[in-house]
């Protein structure tokens, strides 16, 4: 090939190459967003905070600090347009990990504000949804634990490493693709502010009663639970306990603590299968959950060579777990009226035929749907727990 032809080839492939230089912006240019909270305005439609890290400029104590902004609009396009106006800089969603929808948004609809999100390019896709009680706005100013950010606890606190649900569907593009192709409800954490003294136990705060804290006690930001959704609109809160549940049902839990009657368990390994059934056009279904823990804390294990001691308070945890996991999700369905387990599309891959039939009133069926649960516990870990020790004597001295 000539020089002249090699010459051309590479001039064209220069232009080609060259689409993101519409897109390029100075970095200090740019407002670095690492999370967001979205409530309804007191003025306009949306209230859009906010949560931004300063990486430079003329106070250098003031790098890597949070600050947060708050702008209202009729539309989040409008939002975006007066926080540029405010700032004077282009907001840059490429570093946010968090946003978080106070529950009266919750309640109108999901679709249209994640839809701007989607459009945005710099967006991650692995951005976390929540719902708050009260204020989003709040929880996000709220003071975090440690020197994170805390739209970066809030993310944390979401992790597998410390105990939530290991395959959880709390990022965007997992909540659009569920509003989007339907079926089982979806389900996103919720957060709530709490009195410090109450502990993660207590009643959520509301905007008066953050006002009444006393000076200097900052609330504490508590996972309560889960926000369930029919379609886009928020239908029920669960708390904690039920939350557990749903997750364990859905194999989306492989973490976390059991109790019951002083005798604590943590879970090492989880699977639970759901099995359907439909006989004279009604349908059925039976869960079998199986776990592998380690004993945690057992009062009145004692003496630790007695194996009928181990498998009592097995016995016993497992009797607890059935009729726990049962009377849970016929409160759920019962106060939610959504199908988060995913009964229906069991029913609709495993019985199509009787699913025709089903669907047009699956929602009335769905609170009185019978449900059995078999729970079988497979001890693991420290040995005293799972061999006896040998009788005084008796002991083996090779």
């Amino acid at each position: 090939m000539s020089k002249r032809k090699l010459l051309c080839a590479a001039l064209a492939l220069s232009l080609s190459l060259g689409g993101c230089a519409g897109n390029y912006r100075e970095i200090e240019n740019m407002a670095i967003i690492t999370g967001a909270a979205l409530d309804i305005g007191k003025r306009e439609t949306y209230s859009l905070t906010y949560e931004l890290v300063e990486f430079g400029g003329v106070d250098p104590d003031s790098a890597g600090k949070p600050q947060y902004i708050t702008v209202e609009g009729d539309t989040l396009a409008e939002c975006a347009q007066n926080f540029g106006l405010i700032t004077g800089k282009f907001g840059f969603w490429g570093h946010a990990v968090i946003l978080l929808i106070s529950e009266p948004l919750a309640r109108e609809g999901l679709t249209e504000p994640l839809d701007w999100f989607l459009k945005q390019s710099q967006t991650r896709l692995n951005l976390y949804i929540a719902v708050t009680s009260g204020s989003a706005r709040a929880l996000l100013e709220a003071p975090p634990v440690g020197t994170q950010l805390s739209a970066g606890q809030l993310a944390d606190m979401l992790s597998p490493q410390v105990g939530s649900s290991e395959k959880h569907h709390f990022k965007l593009f997992e909540v659009f693709n569920t509003l989007r192709t339907g079926g089982t409800a979806l389900s996103l954490p919720w957060f709530t502010l709490q009195n410090p003294e109450d502990g993660s136990q207590g009643k959520p705060l509301d905007e008066q009663a953050l006002e009444t804290l006393p000076e200097g006690s900052d609330p504490l930001i508590v996972y309560s639970g889960l926000a369930v959704f029919d379609d886009d609109r928020l239908a029920g809160l669960l708390n904690f306990d039920d939350a557990f549940v749903v997750h364990l049902l859905k194999n989306e839990q492989s973490l976390g603590v059991i109790s019951h009657d002083g005798v604590s368990m943590r879970i090492q390994t989880s699977h639970c299968s759901i099995k359907s059934e439909v006989r004279a056009g009604e349908p059925s279904f039976h869960a079998e959950l199986r776990l592998g823990c380690d004993i945690s804390q057992a009062p009145d294990i004692a003496p630790l060579d007695e194996r009928r001691s181990v498998e009592r308070i097995t016995s016993q945890m497992e009797l607890y777990l059935e009729e726990h996991i049962s009377s849970s999700v016929r409160r759920v369905l019962r106060d939610t009226h959504c199908d988060v387990y995913g009964f229906g599309n069991l029913l609709r891959m495993y019985h199509p035929q009787d699913w025709r039939e089903l669907e047009p009133r699956f929602g009335e069926v769905l609170e009185q749907i019978p449900l059995t649960v078999t729970v079988s516990i497979s001890l693991t870990g420290d040995p005293r727990f799972t061999e006896p020790i040998a009788p005084a004597g008796e002991e083996d001295v090779t």
